[in-house]
């Protein structure tokens, strides 16, 4: 799915960011887009909302260019998470829906757009999606298991269920600390309750 075209962006950004030399070349080289991603996640943990933006557009650019739009779709919908954990519900909504609109029939797109949704109070949107992918994904174990029940638990908060968010959170609790690959990236769930 990733082409052989070199995005010129990496070689610019990713000494700017402090990434070591050779870890540059070799992300150079398979263009991988995570560390931009990942740095925006760091700079957002930092409260560096401004810094984390741009290098989610960083990452989600230059997983566009790299003919990898899923990449780019989920690195956009996860700056959505973010923005709407930090109250900007309508930037939020916009990430998502840009998001979407790059690879509309992605699982992880779907999923990652769903969640942001749902945090951002978009509730029409978010469980519209989400029968969308339980309707596509009955015996995918972590679409049932993790990430539907995630986005139901978001969606009881908006309705002020805190009991039915705690009580859907229980369905992942055989598997919650267990590393999953999804997306872009593995990742691991943790519910907090």
């Amino acid at each position: 799915m990733q082409s052989s075209k070199q995005p010129p962006l990496f070689a610019a950004i990713l000494p700017r960011i402090g990434m070591p030399a050779r870890l540059a070349e070799r992300v150079v080289h398979l263009n991988d887009t995570s560390p931009l991603g990942l740095a925006s996640d760091t700079e957002a943990y930092q409260g560096h909302l401004a810094k984390a933006e741009q290098l989610s557009e960083r990452a989600a650019t230059s997983a566009v260019r790299a003919d990898y739009k899923e990449a780019g779709a989920v690195w956009l919908a996860r700056a959505a998470h973010r923005q709407a954990a930090f109250g900007i519900a309508s930037e939020a909504r916009l990430r998502a829906a840009q998001a979407l609109s790059l690879v509309p029939i992605s699982q992880g797109v779907q999923v990652e757009t769903a969640l942001a949704f749902a945090i951002a109070g978009d509730t029409p949107r978010a469980e519209s999606l989400a029968r969308d992918l339980e309707r596509r994904y009955p015996l995918d174990t972590q679409m049932q298991s993790l990430w539907l029940p995630a986005i139901r638990a978001q969606l009881a908060l908006n309705r002020k269920y805190a009991a039915a968010a705690i009580n859907t959170l229980q369905l992942a609790s055989p598997i919650e600390l267990g590393n999953i690959q999804f997306g872009v990236e593995v990742s691991c769930l943790y519910h907090v309750c």
